[in-house]
């Protein structure tokens, strides 16, 4: 048995202490005051009563006083944290990595991805044991806690994780150690991100395909025979499993704007090359939208 809050020796002295401050307390006698009395008539009977005492009654006192002991060190116990492996299960570290790239915003079956891995680290956290550690961490870079079993704590960094638009990486985690607890490592993804994932680590996917079409390809460029005149060049595919009616718009400055519309098919691309002869200049901006689109962010 191992302690937590304190070594093994501390954990014996502070029981040593406290069941022998117990004792000492039990023997304590306060010192009677003495009174005089006319006649011991009245305390006759106090004394044949005492004289009767039941089995119980005389063993009242000793067992008092292991109650009292066994009480204290359990108190004391309570404050060195014991660890029983048998109990309680071997010591164990569990690093819960979340995907937090733009495409877990994707809403399917009433929820967004991102939305399912919260539940999905909060079940792993559930599942640890009284002594598990875990440690949060996404692949934006913007979370990395340190271990804790604190689930409240741990939750509420939950709660404020986001995904976002930022270069994605996996993490640095810990490798298993012979002579400390056991390590684990969970990746809670949706699969669409590249990401270099270490060997053993273990994925929890949240992928559910849901209708979506997106800009894939945006780009301006002038001509080369006349550097004024400027073209587009824009992208869009279809990633849904049925044909998607799509609306595709290119804004310029003063509200200068080229609109198409296309059917794309389960898969199908839109590629074409726009005249922005008639843009005044300033900022372009490309924007596709489908019904029933997954994807808020296109």
């Amino acid at each position: 048995m191992t302690f937590l809050a304190m070594t093994a020796t501390q954990a014996i002295a502070l029981a040593l202490l406290t069941a022998g401050a117990i004792v000492a307390l039990y023997f304590l006698k306060l010192r009677r005051r003495r009174v005089l009395t006319s006649s011991l008539l009245l305390w006759r009977t106090v004394l044949e009563q005492r004289q009767a005492r039941s089995i119980f009654e005389r063993l009242r006192n000793p067992l008092s006083l292991i109650l009292a002991v066994v009480i204290g060190l359990l108190l004391a116990l309570a404050l060195a944290r014991p660890d029983v492996e048998a109990l309680t299960g071997r010591r164990k570290r569990v690093t819960i990595v979340l995907d937090t790239s733009p495409t877990m915003q994707v809403h399917a079956g009433g929820e967004t991805r991102w939305q399912r891995a919260v539940r999905e680290a909060v079940d792993l956290l559930d599942a640890g044991g009284p002594t598990t550690e875990f440690r949060l961490v996404d692949t934006s870079g913007h979370t990395d806690t340190s271990y804790s079993s604190d689930r409240s704590e741990l939750r509420r960094w939950l709660s404020g994780m986001r995904p976002h638009a930022a270069e994605l990486r996996f993490p640095a985690v810990d490798g298993a150690l012979s002579d400390g607890p056991d390590t684990e490592t969970w990746l809670v993804s949706d699969g669409v991100a590249p990401l270099t994932v270490p060997d053993g680590v273990r994925r929890i996917s949240v992928l559910e395909e849901a209708p979506n079409v997106g800009i894939v390809a945006f780009e301006i460029r002038p001509e080369p025979s006349s550097p004024l005149h400027y073209t587009a060049y824009l992208e869009a595919q279809n990633y849904g499993k049925a044909t998607a009616p799509v609306k595709i718009s290119i804004v310029g400055a003063e509200r200068s704007e080229i609109r198409r519309e296309a059917a794309l098919p389960a898969g199908g691309r839109f590629q074409e090359v726009f005249d922005l002869s008639t843009f005044s200049g300033g900022a372009v901006t490309a924007t596709v939208q489908s019904d029933g689109d997954a994807f808020d962010m296109d």
